[in-house]
């Protein structure tokens, strides 16, 4: 149970904190794993404008961000891969990216990160 609510957790961080109005679109590039520029563009304006980043703090997070999104991908198309072992390296891939993002954040944004953890956690117990 706490697996899971450390993964919804970190997927808000890194994934849901992009606008309300989140929309994904798959565009085929070719190249599977690589992620959709949209997608990392989306996500990094949720955390822009949630966090009020700075220039310098959004070049820092963006290939965290891809990275992710990649990593995850790839994650979803193995077939090799039972559903918990699945679910258990994409949680990994989540905690990894939670420490690089808050290790670009200051105090304040850290708290305001947690903030948003926990009202999306609360959302979604319900």
């Amino acid at each position: 149970m706490n697996r899971w609510r450390y993964l919804a957790i970190a997927t808000i961080a890194l994934v849901a904190l992009s606008t309300s109005a989140q929309q994904t679109t798959t565009v085929s590039t070719g190249q599977p794993h690589q992620a959709n520029a949209a997608q990392v563009d989306q996500h990094m304006h949720g955390l822009t404008e949630k966090l009020d980043l700075t220039a310098e703090q959004q070049a820092r997070i963006r290939p965290v961000i891809q990275s992710f999104l990649e990593g995850r991908q790839k994650l979803m198309n193995d077939t090799s891969l039972s559903e918990s072992e699945r679910k258990d390296q994409i949680a990994a891939l989540h905690a990894n990216g939670m420490k690089q993002v808050r290790a670009c954040l200051t105090d304040e944004q850290q708290k305001k990160l947690e903030e948003l953890e926990q009202e999306h956690a609360a959302q979604h117990t319900h």
